[in-house]
């Protein structure tokens, strides 16, 4: 990957392509809290799945402290090829 691919060409395109692994990523996660909920509401049942429900958004705050922080550890390796 070359190190001006924002500076050159299509800005539309370079930003597409950071944003790919970002809407895998997520379409993954969504996919497995989905078959998640599914097994808990079938198997175990309904109070499971309100647990399940009620510790999802303190699963969510590291992801996104993830995520916001991935922009800088991606510009370092970058760096490092130069």
């Amino acid at each position: 990957m070359h190190s001006d691919i924002l500076t050159r060409g299509n800005i539309y395109r370079a930003i597409l392509l950071y944003a790919i692994p970002i809407i895998i990523g997520n379409s993954v996660q969504q996919l497995y809290n989905f078959c998640d909920m599914l097994i808990v509401g079938r198997i175990i049942g309904l109070d499971a799945l309100a647990a399940c429900g009620a510790t999802g958004p303190i699963f969510f705050i590291p992801r996104v402290l993830s995520i916001l922080n991935h922009p800088r550890y991606v510009s370092l390796f970058i760096l490092e090829l130069d």
